[in-house]
């Protein structure tokens, strides 16, 4: 068995004049809806050994908060593809990087979270900015996840910040 804790990037600024939209940064809600998640992750004992993350700078950011916020800050490797892989790219990202461990984040895009959770789970999941959809596989290495996989979504977290 594995879990897959699915998260979309929280929220990210108006893009700034010349600026591209792989470089725009998490606003203060952002910021603080990320490190919430990481606190509920703390709380439900849901900690990541290993966070894969969209390189784009407001996922980056997004995981590197939410990693903050576990006891032992898990590795994170950035991955420039999964900015806008399809589902079939995430998938090949998870099976090529993720080795032993047992629960991993993937800090993505929509709508490609949004997919990802629907394959899995056959389940259509609208998922706001930094919402967390934690999943169990039935696999027993990451290698082995495909798009048919079954999985079962067991919990599904949004960010309760306003501004």
């Amino acid at each position: 068995m594995k879990t897959l804790l699915l998260m979309r990037h929280a929220h990210a600024g108006a893009k700034k004049p010349g600026q591209s939209d792989f470089d725009r940064t998490l606003d203060p809600l952002g910021r603080r809806a990320a490190a919430a998640m990481g606190r509920v992750l703390l709380r439900e004992n849901l900690l990541p050994d290993f966070i894969v993350s969209s390189a784009a700078s407001r996922a980056q950011e997004t995981a590197r908060l939410v990693a903050e916020n576990c006891p032992a800050s898990p590795p994170v490797e950035c991955s420039p593809e999964l900015y806008s892989a399809a589902p079939e790219g995430y998938l090949q990202i998870l099976q090529e990087a993720c080795g032993p461990q047992d629960t991993v984040l993937l800090v993505g895009h929509n709508p490609t979270m949004e997919t990802l959770v629907a394959k899995f789970t056959g389940r259509c999941q609208p998922l706001a900015p930094a919402a967390l959809a934690h999943l169990c596989l039935d696999i027993s290495h990451w290698r082995h996840l495909h798009l048919n996989s079954p999985a079962e979504l067991l919990h599904l977290w949004l960010a309760e910040l306003t501004s």
